[in-house]
């Protein structure tokens, strides 16, 4: 029987395909980088608005629908695959998850300004080497709207930031706590250092994602303030359901090309 020909609007209807993946216990991640160690982790975080992201996602979808490249047939997928390392989890995301964003986006792009998005990206002043970043350009100017960071799967465990996750109501009295007992953070075990990763990221860009093909983290880091008297932590994502990465990410990108005022976006 021959495959069936999806689209690529058509596949974000469609959960990421579920591959072979290397049986693995939890992956405890360190870092030689002397940048990385030297940043402080975040300290605490505020659920972030999962509807907000799709609703951008389907908002964008629809409005690239009259681009023909949306239509195009999705790149077949292969039985090549098995993730057995986090290089294998960037071959596989190329097509199947960050291809189809791109070409929707692309499609949103006002004329003479171009999207760029670059591996193995040297940040500003060379603080972080990024996997995956998305910019804007022009002749004249140049600005990243959003960074991915992948991951080996088992690095992301959501029981290591679910502690940091506090609410509105109580933020002030988690910064007031650490304060004054010095302490590093809320988060458990990899969140700890993933989050240091993350924080070398927000120099660039407010609109981050952690990704390991089965769990995706959105963070925004837009509108903060570590004032304790009247805090406001970044916010966070903590997404499993594979039919969401797609809308998330794309939610994410166009979040962050709205912000910088390249798009109009309807929230």
């Amino acid at each position: 029987m021959d495959p069936i020909i999806t689209s690529i609007s058509q596949v974000f209807s469609q959960p990421v395909p579920t591959v072979e993946v290397k049986e693995s216990d939890y992956r405890t991640v360190t870092s030689t980088a002397t940048s990385t160690a030297l940043m402080d982790p975040i300290f605490a975080l505020w659920n972030g608005d999962r509807k907000s992201l799709l609703d951008l996602a389907k908002w964008a979808l629809n409005s690239a629908s009259k681009s023909k490249h949306v239509h195009l047939p999705m790149p077949q997928l292969e039985d090549t695959h098995r993730l057995d390392k986090e290089a294998d989890i960037v071959r596989l995301s190329a097509l199947q998850l960050i291809h189809p964003v791109n070409v929707v986006v692309t499609a949103l792009m006002p004329a003479g300004i171009t999207l760029r998005c670059l591996s193995e990206a040297s940040s500003q002043g060379n603080l972080a080497r990024t996997d995956l970043k998305w910019l804007w350009e022009t002749e004249e100017a140049s600005s990243v709207v959003a960074v991915l960071e992948y991951k080996n799967t088992n690095v992301i465990r959501f029981s290591d930031w679910k502690p940091a996750i506090v609410t509105p109501e109580s933020a002030s009295e988690a910064m007031f706590k650490f304060w004054k007992e010095k302490s590093d953070t809320l988060l458990k075990e990899n969140g700890i250092l993933l989050s240091k990763q993350i924080t070398k990221y927000k120099t660039e860009c407010s609109d981050i994602a952690l990704f390991d093909w089965e769990k995706m983290i959105i963070f925004d880091f837009g509108d903060v303030n570590e004032d304790a008297r009247n805090p406001r932590l970044p916010k966070v994502v903590l997404e499993d359901k594979t039919l969401h990465f797609r809308y998330l990410l794309l939610g994410m990108i166009v979040r962050g090309l709205g912000r910088a005022g390249i798009i109009n976006i309807p929230y």
